[in-house]
């Protein structure tokens, strides 16, 4: 038998192909037996190393290439939707025609008609007059004088404006959860981190935080998960987008700077603060982005506004 010119412990080369070691950079694919391999064999990790760097290259060459839009792309305010402005305005209130009126005193008219017939009726049984068997309240007065329609007019117009109301407040919510996934895109797109997830606060103690997971927006991680806080601890009960893993974290950190920036915060400002105009509503404040630790790597906690579907929340 012919000896295996090879070094002992060393991969053969057709073990992994070109496919397998792709989807493990991309980080498509958890493949420990691939990681185990490359820990032993320098030629595994060599190629592994090649393929990162040409993956990092066209990455680099698209965001030059593509570069994100700035902040007032978004906003209706912008001049560039003034054309479409008189589309976006909220709906006003109806105008009602009096035949909706009508059609609210015609029951109230039948009715009269059908209590003064009965009323004839007994009044010829009993010998009394119609007049001494009607009700001494004014129901049968507002009925005539359709008073009952006028409130249900007036019920309506409540509803109206409530429901405009309600779609003001989604409205804000939207451009609220807008501007939070612009930060956090910047973010990521400097420290490349390998995982994000929507998760819920947890109470604060002894210099760490738990996160309940809601969401895995990238890879996978499920319960909760334990970070050491640095700076300032989440709202309890709030919701977070968590990035986590950076492959980049000194990217990471000069783009944290560019969004405390952007935000009017900084370091060591406390979680409650709203760096939002002070006449915002309760769905555009926007709190802080919180530095947090997680196994030893930065990791970063992006508030999202109040009553965000975690499944909505999306980065590139």
């Amino acid at each position: 038998m012919t000896d295996d010119p090879r070094t002992p412990g060393a991969t053969p080369p057709d073990a992994y192909d070109d496919d397998r070691l792709l989807g493990h950079v991309l980080g498509l694919d958890d493949d420990p037996e691939l990681a185990a391999a490359a820990a032993d064999d320098e030629a595994l990790r060599q190629r592994l190393a090649a393929m990162t760097a040409e993956i990092d290259a066209v990455r680099s060459g698209l965001e030059a290439a593509v570069p994100a839009p700035d902040d007032a792309y978004a906003d209706p305010a912008a001049p560039r939707w003034e054309a479409l402005r008189e589309h976006m305005a909220a709906p006003t209130t109806p105008r009602r025609w009096p035949w909706l009126r009508l059609r609210v005193l015609a029951p109230a008219a039948a009715l009269i008609l059908a209590v003064a017939g009965g009323l004839t009726v007994i009044a010829h049984q009993t010998s009394q007059s119609p007049s001494e068997l009607l009700p001494a309240d004014s129901s049968v007065k507002e009925l005539a004088t359709g008073t009952n329609g006028a409130r249900a007019t007036d019920s309506d117009a409540g509803a109206s404006a409530a429901t405009q109301a309600d779609a003001q407040d989604a409205a804000a919510a939207r451009a609220s959860l807008r501007r939070a996934l612009r930060l956090a895109r910047l973010a990521d797109r400097a420290g490349r981190f390998q995982l994000a997830v929507v998760a819920e606060a947890q109470d604060a103690s002894d210099a760490s935080q738990e996160f309940l997971v809601l969401e895995n927006v990238r890879g996978s991680a499920v319960g909760t998960l334990r970070l050491e806080t640095t700076e300032a601890s989440g709202e309890a009960e709030g919701l977070y987008l968590l990035l986590l893993q950076p492959k980049r974290p000194a990217a990471a950190n000069l783009a944290l700077a560019e969004i405390r920036a952007k935000q009017g915060s900084g370091p060591g400002v406390a979680a409650s603060a709203s760096p939002s105009p002070p006449d915002a509503g309760p769905a555009e404040q926007l709190r802080p982005v919180l530095v947090l630790s997680h196994d030893e790597n930065l990791a970063l906690a992006v508030p999202l506004p109040p009553g965000t579907d975690p499944a909505t929340v999306r980065l590139p």
